[in-house]
């Protein structure tokens, strides 16, 4: 075409380009400007006629590093609770199914072995809050004792001893002891648990079992936090020597 009529088309063509986007097919529009908007959750700095605001997203503040542990203790503390009480009761069925034994002898020979599991919800010791626990196990003048372990209210020491038994009175005790190690004076002793011989050799074997602790050389059981019973688990067996009776 002539050139005035191509100057024409262009000056045609720039009037009718804001148009296009309502005239054109739906495939064919370029996409919204707000199609992708995302509405803004904090507005920062002022506002006013003409300004433009900058927004960000607000976030939840990100946990710290000793709450996310205290979250983990809790959880485990309540787990820890939940395993006493299964082998509490798991205890409690394998000596009702068990068939009652004859008298126990006044004096016991054989092998008797104790295991210290562990204790739970020991109480604070000193003004730092710290518990540095270990156990004690007295049978008969024998005295073993379990690892130490640091900054632990919740200790798991997994260990076993046997103490060899030689016409040892039934009427006798296994006595197990929390203790509280201190660096600069003596050690303390925390609760204590008293198991007699006879009960022992009457149901051979206990199975992890947990019980309170009484307060060392007072009455009363122990509490820790929230005054929630300290309880120690353990388990014992006692295997004798002497021959068993001909049926």
């Amino acid at each position: 075409p002539p050139p005035e009529v191509k100057k024409e088309m262009v000056l045609n063509l720039a009037e009718l380009e804001p148009l296009m986007p309502a005239v054109m097919p739906v495939s064919r529009r370029p996409p919204h400007p707000l199609q992708h908007f995302e509405a803004p959750t904090k507005t920062i700095g002022a506002s006013g006629p003409g300004h433009v605001s900058e927004t960000s997203p607000i976030k939840s503040p990100a946990k710290t590093s000793q709450q996310e542990m205290a979250e983990v203790r809790r959880e485990l503390d309540t787990l820890r609770a939940q395993q006493a009480e299964v082998h509490k009761t798991m205890d409690a069925l394998q000596q009702k199914s068990k068939p009652a034994t004859g008298p126990v002898p006044a004096n016991l020979n054989g092998t008797l072995t104790v295991t210290v599991h562990g204790a739970d919800n020991i109480p604070k010791m000193d003004t730092f809050g710290h518990a540095d626990p270990y156990c004690t196990v007295q049978v008969l003048g024998q005295t073993e004792k379990t690892k130490k372990l640091k900054n632990e209210k919740n200790p798991r020491f997994e260990e076993r001893f046997e103490f060899p038994l030689q016409q040892a009175p039934s009427g006798q005790s296994v006595l197990i002891t929390l203790m509280e190690w201190n660096r600069l004076g003596k050690d303390k002793a925390v609760g204590t648990l008293s198991i007699s011989l006879k009960d022992i050799a009457q149901r051979e074997s206990i199975q992890s079992q947990s019980l309170q602790l009484q307060i060392a050389d007072k009455a009363g059981g122990l509490t820790g936090s929230g005054n929630q019973a300290s309880t120690l688990l353990y388990s014992m067996h006692f295997a004798s020597s002497a021959p068993k009776p001909k049926v």
